[in-house]
């Protein structure tokens, strides 16, 4: 995936993966990226409420499929 370059973070790029099938962990149950920084450890949400805000950004940023939220 790749939503992380050279020149910072690619909205697009993301919401296209989270709209394929190996996206489908990341839309669930949040960021793999976010999950697996060990900085972030002490502040993870739920899966459920991870999923809830992928969401919300796939329908923020106009999904092609609204099915998937």
């Amino acid at each position: 995936m790749a939503a992380f370059g050279a020149g910072g973070y690619h909205v697009a790029a993301c919401a296209s993966h989270l709209e394929r099938p190996e996206g489908a962990d990341c839309l669930q149950r949040g960021c793999l990226a976010r999950r697996a920084c060990p900085v972030g450890v002490p502040y993870q949400q739920s899966p459920a409420q991870n999923g809830f805000h992928m969401q919300a950004f796939l329908r923020a940023v106009g999904s092609a499929d609204p099915a998937l939220y």
